[in-house]
């Protein structure tokens, strides 16, 4: 039982990775649209998103890394999660975030490019991807702990 208390903060960590990640598709439809501003999220929610996700990644790498949730069953599990969880953190920092300030930047500049789009929406189609693995290898280790 004490085991599937520490999947708690892996679980708020992906749906926090989630939501920024839906907060690129609510960009992607801001400038579909020509808005100046996001339509669902605001300046204000994408910040806090943000900071949420910053706050929660020591902790739950923590959790990954401190053996606690490895059994015979999960460590394999946790492993590839823990892999999967480092490429998502990575993605969204140095690609996700970036482009997203970009795209709303040059959409209001008149300056966005084709180019900018297929490669935001890749990043976004490989994030989702990547979210749905990691929530499958939670399902199983959550299983195996059980």
């Amino acid at each position: 039982m004490i085991r599937n208390e520490l999947l708690k903060p892996l679980e708020e960590w992906l749906d926090g990775a989630e939501k920024i990640i839906q907060m690129v598709a609510d960009t992607m439809t801001t400038i579909s649209q020509n808005s100046p501003l996001p339509l669902s999220y605001s300046m204000e929610e994408r910040r806090k998103a943000g900071q949420f996700i910053s706050e929660k990644t020591n902790r739950m790498f923590g959790i990954l890394q401190s053996n606690s949730l490895r059994t015979f069953g999960t460590a394999k599990h946790v492993a590839k999660l823990t892999n999967r969880i480092n490429s998502l953190d990575q993605m969204k920092k140095y690609q996700l975030l970036p482009l997203d300030n970009n795209i709303l930047d040059a959409a209001a500049d008149g300056k966005l490019t084709q180019e900018t789009i297929v490669t935001t929406l890749a990043l976004y189609q490989q994030l989702q991807t990547q979210m749905q693995e990691a929530h499958s290898l939670l399902a199983k280790i959550k299983t195996s702990l059980v």
